[in-house]
């Protein structure tokens, strides 16, 4: 799982992909002719960025991709679309001639790159990953190995490049391999992190429990049976990852506040003219497990209203004594305003939140902060989500918004807390977008 060189792998094979189809276009559109070819190279040059993002964001250089090739085929045309379209608004924008090509051009293109896309890397690249590169030895340590999935599972699927050399039933580090699959059948989260606790630091560790089974369809996961496979990682102090961080989140919050002016002012007069009191919400929340700061949010409720109703939903969801299909969200509100209940279900009542990431009180990615209120009735392993910088969004926020339960949306932030890195920021980031459009109930 180590995948470095095969993602070198894939996106050699999607450059080599666009160069094939960019000149099969040209072949066929203007022959042989040297003297029309001066557009080539530029539009190449283009179109393979394009390619390397769009598929990069798109998960197209992991090979757990592989194993829904189904999803493969049908996310092939939508990002073949998606280049070409951002390759004619790139060409509108610079408007420079080497970049200018005719529609029949871009729609060979098109042709061409899906042909070979479901020809090379979807239907020929997984034997070509097994052939080219050698497997991960693995250890799996099972309560229960006889009945266990994943040796079948990896077996069948050799291009994931992990190879079951040994299977054990004993919890011990006596082995030489560095991959390590641990199955065990834990009763909590909080048993999950004291056992972590006694995991070396150097081994290449992945637990397999029922208790994940709720995690769904976050494709930074590789799922054997419907359950995920976690990567556990030890947390570290990187200095410069917080650092890029910070001028991530200082560029993202300043661009955003810019494009997204109009958007505010409208939200303000709406929210002025509904209903009586201030436009701008005010709320103590934790920054830390000990430190708090001042969030902002557009009010959505009726002024000097109780938080009693939402302080016994919370106290209930965080016990686990809360049936309702959504978690932090109290969907059905008395105290909410009409006005409020768009806001909150398209999320633009957070808005506000880009100057306190200005500020430096919140990240744009990171775990929600949390109400002193609610902070009272978590569990001690619940404030590990405490211990990396509080933002605006997530994995829970991205892949399960309203609907994880507590435990396992806490889990997904302690998660990202231990195995954050700026390129899974600028991914949750995007990904954000089409989620709001999903809305928050």
């Amino acid at each position: 799982m180590k995948n470095s060189r095969v993602k070198l792998f894939l996106i050699l094979l999607d450059i080599i992909i666009v160069l094939s189809s960019l000149f099969a276009a040209f072949l066929i559109r203007k022959g042989f002719n040297p003297h029309y070819y001066a557009t080539f190279w530029p539009s190449f040059a283009i179109l393979v960025v394009l390619t390397i993002i769009v598929c990069g964001f798109s998960l197209f250089y992991t090979p757990r991709i592989y194993i829904n090739t189904t999803k493969m085929v049908m996310q092939t045309i939508p990002i073949t679309l998606l280049v070409i379209m951002l390759y004619i608004l790139l060409q509108f924008i610079l408007k420079h001639e080497l970049l200018e090509q005719s529609s029949l051009i871009l729609l060979l293109y098109g042709l061409f790159f899906i042909t070979l896309f479901l020809i090379v890397r979807v239907a020929m690249t997984p034997s070509l990953i097994a052939a080219l590169f050698k497997p991960e030895h693995a250890t799996l340590i099972s309560d229960n190995p006889d009945k266990s999935p994943i040796p079948s599972f990896f077996s069948n699927r050799p291009f994931l490049g992990i190879d079951i050399k040994e299977i054990k039933q004993t919890m011990d580090w006596d082995f030489n391999a560095q991959t390590v699959i641990i199955e065990r059948d834990f009763s909590s989260y909080n048993e999950v992190f004291e056992f972590v606790k006694h995991i070396p630091a150097s081994r290449y560790v992945f637990l397999y429990s029922p208790l994940f089974a709720r995690i769904q369809n976050v494709p930074l996961f590789t799922y054997v049976e419907s359950i995920p496979l976690i990567h556990i990682k030890h947390e570290e102090n990187n200095h410069l990852y917080c650092a890029v961080k910070r001028i991530l989140d200082i560029f993202v919050a300043a661009l955003s506040i810019i494009i997204l002016s109009p958007v505010l002012l409208i939200c303000s007069v709406l929210v002025g003219i509904g209903t009586k009191g201030p436009v701008i919400f005010k709320q103590e929340r934790h920054k830390s497990r000990d430190k708090t700061f001042t969030f902002l949010k557009f009010r959505s409720m009726k002024a000097d209203t109780s938080h009693d109703i939402h302080q016994d939903y919370m106290k209930k969801l965080i016990k686990g004594e809360n049936n309702k299909k959504n978690t932090f969200k109290l969907s059905e509100d008395p105290r909410v305003t009409k006005i409020g209940r768009f806001l909150r279900k398209t999320s633009m009542d957070e808005l506000p939140q880009l100057f306190n990431v200005l500020k430096g009180d919140l990240s744009i990615v990171g775990p929600r902060p949390p109400i002193p209120y609610e902070l009272e009735h978590y569990s001690e392993w619940h404030k590990k989500r405490l211990d990396c910088k509080q933002g605006l969004t997530g994995l829970w926020q991205v892949f399960g918004r309203s609907r994880l339960p507590f435990d396992e949306a806490v889990f997904l932030d302690i998660y990202y807390c231990l195995s954050r890195d700026i390129l899974w920021d600028i991914y949750l980031i995007i990904m954000t977008i089409p989620a709001l459009f999903k809305g928050a109930y």
